[in-house]
Formats: C-alpha cells, structure tokens, sequence
C-alpha cells in the first residue's frame, strides 16, 4: 500500500517538477539578457501569459514579472558579494538597463540601497 501512495504522489508531483526544471533552465540562461520579458518567457515556457502568471502565483505567490525581478536581484546579491564591480556595471550585468530603477528594485526586494549593501565576508 506505502508504495501505491508514493508512486501516485510521484506522478502528481511530475508535472511541477518537469515545469520547475524547464523554468530554472530559462532563467538561468536568459536572466542577464535586459531584453527578456514576461512575453518572451512565456515563449520560451510554451504557456500563455495567463497560464504562466498562476503557475507562478501558485508556486511563489509572486506575479510572472517580479518572479523575473528578484531572481535578477537575487543574482546582483551574489555578484556584488563576491565581486568589487561598480553598482551600474552589476545592473547591467543583470538586465537592467536603468541603474536608478535597479537600485529602486533592489531596495524594494532586499530593504537596502545595493550602495549601502555589505556583503557578509567570503570565507
């Protein structure tokens, strides 16, 4: 019986794990491309924007643009912990065109400036 329940919650969770696969592949090669869009991951995810939108609601409670937003801030974070770049330089690093919006963005997610960012010491 144990292994009738695995095996069913091993078919369920298929899907969601093929989707999170397939997102983490996109993200990770398109994050830093400042033209890639909610459109154009939507394109790449096969799903409409709609489709997309819950999926990602679901999974992170957050809209198919900030999901996009804070991975790309979550990657300044590492950027700027393990490099001595310049705050412009890491925006642009990470797809955004407009450092001023970054750093809006930045503190909007983090609750920090990325100029008042200390970065926890590399060990």
């Amino acid at each position: 019986m144990a292994d009738k329940i695995y095996t069913l919650q091993l078919c369920l969770n298929t899907p969601e794990i093929e989707f999170s696969e397939r997102l983490t592949h996109i993200i990770e090669k398109h994050i830093c491309d400042s033209d890639f869009n909610v459109n154009l991951f939507c394109s790449m995810m096969c799903m409409s924007r709609t489709q997309l939108h819950r999926k990602l609601k679901k999974i992170s409670g957050l809209s198919t643009t900030a999901f996009i937003r804070k991975q790309r801030i979550q990657l300044a974070q590492l950027i700027l912990n393990s490099t001595p770049l310049p705050i412009s330089q890491v925006s642009s690093l990470v797809g955004f065109n407009d450092p001023s919006y970054f750093s809006q963005c930045f503190k909007d997610i983090t609750g920090i400036l990325p100029s008042k960012y200390k970065p926890n010491p590399l060990k």
